[in-house]
C-alpha cells in the first residue's frame, strides 16, 4: 500500500456548528474531521471506482478559531406527523463559529491496481488533486461551509517537512490520553468543564491549554436496522445499521507547533478510528 498526504492548508470554514454535543459550546468534535476524511474517500470511490483509496487518519492545525458571540439563535423546526399534518417539533439552540485550519489527511492506495496498469504514483496524485480541486466546496465540516482551501497532495514522507514550514504560533490538537499531562480524575475533568464554560480551557500554565472535545460515541445498544432511520429506505442490499449513543468527551491538548517541532516523534497528532468494547473512539497516532 502506498500512503499519501492530502494537505488542505489555509482552509477557511464559516458557520461551523459550535454545539456538536449536549455539554460544550466551542470547537467541533474531532469526529467531524474524521468524518470529512471518510466522506472524501467515499466520494472519490464513486468517481474513480478502479482505485482502492482508504482513509487512515487526520491531523488538525488551528490558525484561527472565532466563536460567534451573538445571542444564541433558537429555531423551531416543523415536521409532518403520520397523517401528513404539519406539527411543531423541538426548539433547537444554534451556535456557530468561524475558523481557519490546516487539515492533513493520511490516505492509502492499493499497489495492485497501480502495478497492474503500470500507473505511477505521481499520476495518481495528479488525479486525486484534480478531484479535490473540483469537489472541495461540496464537502461540509460540522455543518460549516468551506470557502477557501489550498489543496496539495504529497507522498506521506513529506509530512514532517510540510509541518516544519508552518508558523510556530499555530496549534495542533494532540491526544494526551496516555500522557502524564492528561487530567485523570473526576475533579480535574469537572474543573476543565467549568473553565471551558468560562471561555478559557487553561488548567495550569505548566500543563498547557486543553479543550474538551468529542472523540467518539458510547453505544447504548447494538447497531441494528431501524425502520425510518436514515439510509434504511435505500434500494441497495447493504443497508446501514443504527444505534442510540452518547458522546465521549476528553481533554485534548492544544500544542504549539513550536513545541511540536522540537520532538514530533512521540506526539500523537493524527486521529484515527479505533474500537474499544462497544465504544467507537478516535485515538491519536504518531
Amino acid at each position: 500500500m502506498h500512503k499519501i498526504l492530502l494537505s488542505l492548508e489555509n482552509t477557511s470554514i464559516i458557520e461551523l456548528n459550535a454545539l456538536c454535543n449536549a455539554y460544550t459550546v466551542g470547537f467541533p468534535g474531532i469526529t467531524n474531521f474524521v468524518g470529512l476524511g471518510k466522506a472524501i474517500e467515499m466520494k472519490f470511490k464513486t468517481a474513480h471506482a478502479q482505485y482502492e483509496l482508504k482513509f487512515n487518519s487526520v491531523a488538525i492545525v488551528i490558525q484561527e478559531f472565532n466563536l460567534q458571540t451573538a445571542h444564541p439563535k433558537f429555531i423551531k423546526y416543523r415536521k409532518n406527523d403520520d397523517f401528513g399534518k404539519s406539527v411543531m417539533a423541538s426548539t433547537v439552540d444554534v451556535r456557530h463559529a468561524n475558523s481557519v485550519l490546516n487539515l492533513y489527511f493520511n490516505f492509502s492506495i492499493s499497489d495492485d491496481y497501480l502495478e497492474d496498469n503500470r500507473i505511477e504514483l505521481s499520476n495518481f496524485i495528479e488525479t486525486f488533486q484534480l478531484f479535490m480541486s473540483e469537489n472541495i466546496y461540496r464537502f461540509r465540516v460540522a455543518g460549516g461551509t468551506i470557502i477557501k482551501a489550498d489543496i496539495k497532495v504529497y507522498p506521506i514522507e513529506k509530512t514532517q517537512e510540510i509541518i516544519k514550514k508552518l508558523s510556530n504560533h499555530f496549534f495542533i490538537l494532540e491526544d494526551i490520553s496516555t500522557s502524564d499531562y492528561a487530567p485523570n480524575s473526576i475533579e480535574q475533568t469537572i474543573n476543565l468543564f467549568r473553565k471551558t464554560r468560562e471561555g478559557s480551557a487553561v488548567i495550569d500554565k505548566a500543563e498547557g491549554m486543553y479543550w474538551l472535545l468529542q472523540i467518539g460515541y458510547k453505544l447504548l445498544e447494538q447497531p441494528i436496522e431501524k425502520e425510518f432511520a436514515r439510509g434504511t429506505r435505500l434500494e441497495s442490499e447493504k443497508k446501514p445499521r443504527h444505534s442510540y449513543a452518547e458522546p465521549i468527551l476528553v481533554p485534548v491538548r492544544l500544542r504549539s507547533l513550536g513545541s511540536y517541532k522540537k520532538n514530533p516523534r512521540w506526539i500523537k497528532t493524527f486521529w484515527a478510528y479505533s474500537s474499544v468494547k462497544s465504544n467507537l473512539l478516535l485515538t491519536g497516532a504518531n
